[in-house]
């Protein structure tokens, strides 16, 4: 899961000024993975597969990003990741 920290680091911000600010896009990012693949943070904190966890971070590190720096909806690379975590999700990784 990501964390404010990490967020922050991801996205090159050294100030407190945002801080609630990403933190409210943290949520929304798994929210956002939630709804589109059913994968919930309960199941991600609970799995023992690494690579899904680590995929799942970087899905959320896309999401905030972009929500933060209010980019495009037509992301390629955040659809090829949600759809990565959907198939391992289904297939019970």
């Amino acid at each position: 899961m990501l964390t404010l920290e990490e967020a922050k680091e991801w996205l090159r911000i050294d100030y407190d000024i945002d801080d609630n600010i990403i933190t409210s896009l943290i949520e929304a990012s798994k929210a956002e993975i939630s709804i589109s693949t059913g994968i919930t943070p309960d199941y991600i904190e609970n799995t023992e597969d690494e690579h899904f966890k680590n995929l799942y971070l970087m899905t959320q590190r896309i999401i905030v990003a972009d929500l933060y720096n209010e980019r495009s909806t037509e992301d390629k690379a955040l659809t090829s990741f949600l759809i990565q975590l959907e198939a391992m999700y289904k297939l019970g990784a």
